[in-house]
């Protein structure tokens, strides 16, 4: 039996092999892997519509993803030790990356589950209602840039989610010694005005 028999016969028996095929280059022969036409393993049958030069044209491929998701390491926000996680079913879960520093809040959202859900991250602290959508899982049925309300996400199987979005501001609050000392000058305001009334209606009963 020739090498390239057993090459043959061992990739009919175990999908190992695939896995370790020819990296797919392009759609040319042998993937543009190599120039020989029998290749000790053989290509993958999808190399002609899956391979580097198809993930690099592509909008929402999974190279650009990663690409993405590389550079958003960089994000001060990510960077902040402060993370929350929260499980929302068996297979929805979301991440918050936050900080004090910034006005941003990143935020992931994922679904391992088998079947789409809505998720509802309305109780998620400083959230605002609209979040806009900075990355994508492929084949997800959003875009870069779309907004979306943060108590209706509908996010299918398998489909990964990364939402930007301002933190909602909170009036600052008053220190309470200041609040004490405004209540203390209305009260003393008060007193007088009562005194004053007082005094008055003192001086008419005498006069009577």
């Amino acid at each position: 039996m020739s090498d390239a028999e057993v090459s043959d016969k061992m990739c009919q028996t175990t999908d190992v092999f695939e896995a370790s095929s020819p990296f797919q280059w392009d759609d040319s022969a042998n993937a543009g892997f190599s120039t020989n036409p029998n290749p000790w393993y053989p290509v993958a049958k999808n190399y002609k519509s899956l391979n580097l030069k198809t993930q690099k044209s592509s909008p929402n491929s999974s190279l650009k993803m990663y690409k993405d998701l590389a550079g958003l390491r960089e994000a001060p926000m990510i960077k902040s030790e402060e993370l929350d996680m929260e499980i929302l079913s068996d297979g929805l879960l979301y991440l918050v990356r936050d900080s004090d520093g910034f006005d941003e809040i990143i935020v992931v959202l994922l679904n391992f589950g088998s079947f789409a859900e809505t998720a509802d991250l309305s109780s998620v602290r400083d959230l605002p209602e609209a979040l806009t959508v900075i990355l994508t899982s492929e084949g997800s049925g959003f875009k870069m840039g779309d907004t979306v309300r943060n108590d209706r996400i509908k996010i299918y199987a398998g489909e990964g989610l990364v939402f930007l979005a301002t933190k909602n501001k909170c009036e600052e609050s008053k220190p309470v010694d200041k609040i004490v000392n405004k209540l203390t000058d209305a009260a003393q305001k008060a007193w007088q005005r009562f005194a004053v009334t007082a005094s008055s209606d003192a001086k008419a009963i005498e006069l009577e």
